[in-house]
């Protein structure tokens, strides 16, 4: 097994019930091309490219997140056009988003141009360039939403005119853990949950009818389109695909059960896989955090022929980026009771009801666990030898993770727990596409149409998009007042919502208002102690400390006899009960919430994930209280260097850690605008736009530029802030009032 950038020979094939069943190294080739292509470009042409609102950066950030660093934004045509002529003679593959005022003037010259076999209009008016379509075949699709435009540009890539993976970042393996400390395992239940719950999902008959369940494996042998697209929707971790592709995937995963259980292989088994191109990253992970848990992302090929593994690093050295490697695994057939794996050779063997010497294949299912062992050179094959273990360790969580996530949102059926699954790994943009999704496919009076405009607000809060999600939020109260009485727990969903909206903008006269009307519906515990919590949020507000501590511990007591084990609701609290006490001055108490909230975090939470972050900030603003300026640095300084190792470079957490830092050094100007200008670039190349975390830090840099009198530089930043507010606060909000007045002061002394 292996991905080689090395040319292989013609594979041998075997028939099997009408399918071509392709030979080890042709599988693995295929994967070796997914390394090598060359790259195709995605090219925005609109006249506000290049500006810096934020629909223009919530485009630029959506295209950047389909096709990672390989994009080209234009305001200008001519400059367009000179661009196009240099990838021309380069022999790349263009995809083109143009505006539909520049469609109009543009199409006739873009119509002969052989490198650009795709174009789509992204404008505001439907209607007004429809008749494109029809007029110029290149023309695929007319966009009014960023949903929509997602989703289209996905299903175009997914064509044969282009390779949908070859620009994104490919993860085979997933660390769970590491010699520092660092967990990654509520990723990872949340990762193999998905796989769980599509198991659990209905077969329509179309699907049914369209391949035999029982030859999911033939599939997978046979054709390598299946298992190349499968593999990289997993390894790219695109959840969008994984439900396009949850029939194939689900039949795959239970055939494998099967066939696993009727081999029942009590041996002792190595098997080998090669990669020619492992990151360096990757490589420095495994090798220094030996004894420690990886898991697979994707089904996973080996062999027992070390020299087929061999073939696919031959040739291959060493580089500054890459590593050669070949992996030897040790599979204890006598001891894995959970560990899925399936003998190939034995199932086409049996499946042809002949013999024959085969390539010694054995398939590992999606999510495998494996321990690390030893990292070693050998001297031999002149390439590193990654030596693993397969194991059951994990596979208990998982099952209990589950059961866990299903008891908490036991009323929901699984398409809602799947999205839900996307929200609580903080895969927001996702979540909200695949909502979207459901209000799209599901029939206007399907049960679950409320429940998903519910979640699509959630989401906007998350956002901090306060409008949007207020406008998402009445969507899915007024159909659910259609077929609930006024007091069903449906009900008190949606009024807790609303209650959430006006907290976030300050109203909590009228929060405090939705909440009581919540809290006398019938409601199950859990949700009675959330809406408790939310309360206590408002006295605490309102400087009510006393009642807040009291309604939180009631509230977590009843949490705690639900969900014995610590999770985000009980971290919360934790930080609610912190904040109450260091109001009153009460900081050893305080300190001593924060650190066990924070503690708590790094145990079940993923590094990365916003509550974690929250702990974080919240004892950097203590100790700053206390006067320990210096230890509240030093924590956001220690933590940002594990998150920039651990996460993407544009992860979201990273600006909040950044935004802190800004604001911790009040004394240091250099060290204040730097912080502040890297967690802007961050919060611009978001994909899903944090409003109010950008609007405070464009605040915040224009304070620093009024402070040095620099007056059009922070006017600039005020007013970019004010768009943002203007957008998700109510018309004459106090904040929006507050940034006019700013401004205009700032007009007054330039």
């Amino acid at each position: 097994m292996g991905i080689s950038n090395t040319k292989k020979k013609p594979c041998e094939e075997k028939q099997t019930d009408q399918l071509i069943i392709s030979n080890v190294a042709s599988r693995c080739s295929s994967s070796v091309n997914e390394e090598r292509r060359e790259s195709f470009y995605l090219i925005w042409l609109d006249e506000c490219a290049k500006n810096e609102s934020l629909e223009s950066l919530r485009t630029q950030a959506l295209l950047r997140e389909i096709n990672h660093d390989n994009c080209l934004f234009f305001n200008q045509p001519d400059q367009f056009f000179v661009q196009i002529r240099e990838l021309e003679e380069r022999q790349q593959q263009l995809l083109v988003v143009i505006s539909g005022s520049l469609a109009e003037e543009l199409l006739p010259k873009l119509r002969s141009i052989d490198s650009i076999p795709i174009i789509i209009i992204f404008c505001a008016n439907y209607n007004q360039y429809v008749y494109l379509l029809n007029k110029y075949p290149k023309v695929v699709r007319i966009c009014t939403t960023y949903e929509k435009l997602q989703s289209s540009i996905r299903n175009e890539l997914l064509s044969s005119k282009f390779n949908l993976f070859e620009n994104q970042f490919i993860k085979y393996i997933r660390p769970l853990n590491s010699k520092n400390g660092i967990e990654n395992h509520s990723a990872y239940y949340s990762y193999i949950s998905f796989i769980q719950l599509l198991k659990q999902m209905p077969q329509t008959e179309q699907a049914k009818e369209n391949y035999k369940a029982d030859k999911a494996i033939d599939w997978y042998v046979a054709e390598c389109f299946v298992y190349r697209l499968v593999n990289h929707a997993f390894r790219t971790e695109d959840i969008t695909l994984w439900y396009a592709f949850r029939y194939y995937v689900v039949d795959l995963c239970q055939q494998m059960e099967k066939i696993h259980q009727e081999q029942a292989i009590r041996s002792l088994l190595t098997v080998y896989r090669g990669q020619a191109r492992m990151p360096i990253s990757q490589f420095e992970h495994l090798k220094c955090n030996i004894d420690c848990l990886v898991s697979t992302n994707g089904f996973f090929s080996t062999s027992t022929h070390l020299d087929i593994a061999r073939s696919f690093v031959e040739g291959d050295t060493d580089t500054n980026n890459s590593k050669a490697v070949l992996f030897e695994i040790t599979v204890d057939g006598f001891n894995l009771q959970n560990t899925i794996f399936v003998d190939i050779d034995r199932y086409i063997n049996s499946s042809d009801e002949g013999e024959g010497e085969g390539e010694g294949e054995v398939l590992f299912n999606i999510g495998s666990v494996f321990c690390i062992q030893d990292v070693i050179r050998h001297s031999s094959f002149d390439v590193w030898m990654i030596k693993m273990k397969a194991t059951d360790e994990g596979t208990d969580e998982i099952k209990k993770n589950l059961y866990e996530k299903k008891k908490e949102f036991r009323q929901e059926n699984i398409n809602l727990l799947f999205g839900r699954l996307l929200i609580e790994m903080n895969e927001y943009c996702k979540a909200e596409l695949y909502f979207r999704m459901l209000l799209q496919e599901l029939p206007r009076s399907h049960q679950d149409i409320p429940l998903a405009y519910d979640y699509i607000g959630d989401l906007n809060m998350r956002s901090s998009n306060w409008n949007e999600a207020f406008h998402n939020f009445n969507l899915g109260y007024e159909i659910k007042k259609k077929f609930f009485s006024s007091n069903h727990s449906l009900i008190a969903v949606s009024l807790n919502n609303i209650a959430n909206y006006y907290k976030a903008i300050g109203d909590y006269s009228q929060a405090l208002q939705y909440y009581t009307k919540a809290l006398h519906c019938n409601n199950d515990q859990p949700t009675m102690a959330r809406i408790q919590v939310n309360i206590a949020v408002i006295h605490a507000n309102n400087k009510k400390y006393g009642e807040a501590i009291d309604l939180c511990i009631k509230a977590r007591e009843i949490l705690q006899q639900i969900y014995p084990q610590p999770y985000e609701n009980t971290i919360y609290i934790q930080g609610i009960l912190g904040h109450c006490h260091a109001q009153n001055k009460e900081y050893s108490i305080a300190e001593d919430y924060y650190v066990a909230a924070f503690k708590m975090s790094e145990k079940v939470l993923s590094i990365g994930h916003r509550l974690r972050v929250n702990c974080i900030k919240a004892l950097a603003d203590l100790y700053k209280e206390r006067g320990m300026k210096q230890i509240a640095i030093d924590l956001c300084q220690d933590n940002l260097f594990l998150y920039k190792k651990y996460l993407p470079a544009h992860h979201i957490s990273i600006a909040y850690l950044f935004v802190k830092l800004g604001e911790l050094y009040e004394d240091d100007d250099i060290r204040k605008i730097a912080s502040l200008r890297r967690a802007l670039r961050i919060f611009e190349r978001s994909l899903y736009i944090e409003y109010v975390p950008t609007a405070n830090c464009l605040l915040m840099i224009a304070e620093y530029y009024g402070n040095q009198n620099g007056y059009d530089s922070a006017s600039k930043y005020y007013n970019r802030a004010l768009k943002i507010q203007e957008k998700i606060y109510p018309n004459n909000h106090s904040i929006i009032l507050q940034t006019q007045s700013l401004i205009a002061t700032g007009q007054n002394q330039t």
